[in-house]
């Protein structure tokens, strides 16, 4: 091949992967704990039910093959959970994703001793969305406030 039949070449090669990132940026979904529920456990382990909301703010279905996350409740370790769970999340939607976490008897007793003085619970959830066929993950976080159940019949305090 002559250079003048190459260069003609050369040009849509490099231009052809230009366009395709030129179509839409994906953006990294949001996760949001929606629920936290005792599971039975061991005489040295708690294990807990948990309930994380994905949002997918993208124009295409997000696949996810599995979720890893870290669960800190007043700047200490709670409780950690993976699930290989597989869920599709259509584009521009939400899935809830269940994940049974564990945590040691150890880290229950020091969130007690954090607790015992205080009326909410200041939580942050840290992890990553693992997806098929792709290198790499997508890493979420998310903080917030928890506020401990009124028991039945009792006057909630007022702030």
């Amino acid at each position: 091949m002559t250079r003048r039949a190459l260069a003609p070449l050369l040009l849509l090669l490099l231009t052809v992967p230009g366009c395709a990132s030129l179509g839409s940026r994906f953006e990294a979904p949001e996760v949001f704990l929606i629920g936290l529920a005792p599971l039975p456990g061991g005489a040295l382990e708690q294990r807990f039910l948990v309930q994380l909301r994905v949002l997918n703010p993208n124009d295409t279905a997000l696949e996810i093959d599995g979720v890893d996350f870290t669960l800190d409740v007043n700047g200490a370790r709670l409780t950690r959970g993976v699930s290989s769970e597989r869920l599709t999340i259509p584009r521009l939607g939400e899935g809830v994703v269940q994940v049974t976490a564990t945590t040691t008897l150890f880290d229950i007793f020091r969130q007690l001793l954090i607790v015992s003085d205080r009326t909410d619970l200041d939580y942050e959830l840290r992890g990553r969305i693992l997806r098929p066929g792709v290198r790499g993950s997508l890493r979420f976080e998310r903080s917030g406030t928890l506020q401990p159940p009124t028991p039945p019949g009792a006057v909630p305090p007022i702030p």
